[in-house]
């Protein structure tokens, strides 16, 4: 029997010399695009429906295949998200894919699984894939997982491993979008908005400096303007004066257990927010019974449209608020879709822009919606934050 797995967790909210290479199996620098071969000619086949084959990705693949073939199924987001990134690649919202078996795979149905995986935009995406097998004889197993993101932009090389006080310049090409913004997570504190320019196109160029003047985990992320609001499209993790970590981070986020036990997502959601924010001694954020009808109403409309953003044809957060008849000096709004409000949650901690909402003391209410697609069973989930 065959054994499949999909995962998809996503959002929407001066020259410089690398220290002594890369430890732990990191990528010197992270980059897009990396033009690479598959690992097996037999594999192929698999994604001739994908666009283009990206080495970094092909490692990634190479990785879940082996934790696939040895747990017996895929890690969760936040793992995978780390391996991309110890990879090189700057992609956000992965789409994986997996199968395993005792024996032998079936190839040619392998290859219409993947087709019909990867969809009628199979030929815009660019993916990765690999073949793992274990034991012998009778006890030969097989395991394959496929990576795919479909980009629309890419980062000019960044350092994986920097001196603390190095300045990097951060240099992204826009595939799609335009009017983007640079947002730096420090090793402590709330993330920070850089100020960057983005040049007059096409393809656009989204610029900035950046001095890593703390030592520890830095995270760079490029946003992009897409019609349906700002979100994120590329994302780098530089260590200045520390190496990279060896292992993937642990499951939780700080505060998350705060809604542990809540079984209302949506009560279990502002109690993780408000765990993360009392983590950092922030105060609450209350919510609010106007709020959470908008927000209500904007999960159930992405849901409907099956798009991800911040303005699905029903408006833009500040215009659905005043509409309303609320009054609001400030307006943040958090969209996200996953399998679980935990795993939603745990995603838009990890987001530099996104945590920028959760974190921001000048947000007082919150209103959650949550709309459970019966189809798929993911959550389509909005955050609305006003102050």
């Amino acid at each position: 029997m065959i054994r499949r797995a999909a995962l998809v967790v996503a959002l929407l909210s001066l020259a410089h010399r690398v220290e002594a290479g890369a430890k732990d199996g990191w990528a010197a620098e992270t980059a897009s695009p990396k033009k690479g071969t598959v690992n097996d000619p037999g594999d192929a086949p698999l994604i001739a429906a994908c666009g283009a084959v990206e080495s970094s990705l092909v490692t990634v693949a190479s990785e879940l295949a082996q934790v696939l073939a040895t747990r017996g199924e895929l890690p969760d987001a936040q793992e995978i998200e780390w391996r991309q990134r110890r990879a090189g690649n700057p992609h956000v919202w992965p789409r994986t894919w997996g199968a395993h078996v005792v024996g032998s795979l079936d190839r040619k149905q392998l290859a219409a699984d993947v087709t019909k995986w990867l969809g009628k935009n199979g030929k815009k995406m660019r993916c990765g894939i690999a073949t793992v097998r274990t034991g012998t004889g009778a006890a030969m197993k097989e395991a394959v997982a496929v990576v795919a993101v479909e980009p629309v932009a890419d980062l000019a090389a960044l350092p994986t491993a920097v001196k603390t006080g190095t300045w990097i310049d951060v240099d992204a090409t826009l595939l799609s979008g335009s009017e983007g913004r640079v947002v730096l997570l420090p090793p402590t504190g709330a993330p920070k908005t850089v100020l960057a320019t983005t040049t007059l196109g096409p393809p656009s160029h989204v610029k900035a400096r950046i001095l890593l003047g703390k030592p520890g985990r830095h995270v760079v992320q490029i946003l992009a303007e897409d019609g349906m609001g700002p979100r994120p499209v590329l994302e780098a993790e530089v260590y200045a004066g520390v190496d990279p970590p060896a292992a993937p981070p642990s499951s939780a986020v700080p505060g998350e257990e705060a809604g542990d036990g809540v079984d209302d997502p949506v009560e279990a959601l502002i109690k993780r927010i408000n765990g993360a924010r009392a983590a950092e001694a922030i105060g609450a954020v209350v919510a609010d019974a106007g709020l959470h009808k908008i927000a209500r109403a904007h999960a159930e409309a992405m849901m409907k449209a099956k798009l991800l953003g911040h303005d699905v044809g029903d408006g833009d957060p500040a215009s659905r608020v005043t509409g309303a008849g609320l009054k609001y000096k400030l307006v943040g709004e958090n969209v996200a879709k996953a399998k679980t409000e935990r795993a939603a949650h745990r995603a838009i901690y990890a987001s530099p822009s996104h945590r920028s909402n959760v974190l921001d003391a000048r947000f007082k209410k919150v209103g959650l919606g949550v709309a459970s697609d019966p189809k798929t069973g993911y959550l389509w989930i909005a955050e609305l934050y006003g102050g």
